[in-house]
């Protein structure tokens, strides 16, 4: 999704999972993966909320034009932080 070969629906079941850890200040820390305000809350309404881009476009007055590539760049930022943890490991299990 981060690299725009999938649709949005493809990775709803991810969403609620990404939400969870993101919230849950224990697993990952906030000042490892920075979203904004905008960005947060649309984690929220999608992966917690279960609501819709359309009732996120109500709530947050934004259109879905600007609402869904927000959320593109947050779904960016895991994957950035996820292939670090993931390089990491693997770095650790070569040395």
């Amino acid at each position: 999704y981060s690299k725009n070969l999938v649709d949005l629906h493809l990775i709803m079941d991810l969403v609620t999972t990404l939400a969870k850890i993101y919230f849950n200040k224990q697993v990952l820390p906030r000042s490892v993966c920075n979203l904004s305000y905008t960005q947060s809350a649309i984690l929220l309404g999608l992966g917690l909320q279960y609501k819709s881009v359309e009732d996120l476009q109500v709530d947050l007055n934004l259109q879905a034009n600007q609402l869904l590539p927000l959320f593109n760049k947050g779904i960016r930022k895991f994957t950035r932080v996820f292939r670090e943890v993931f390089e990491r490991e693997i770095a650790k299990e070569l040395d």
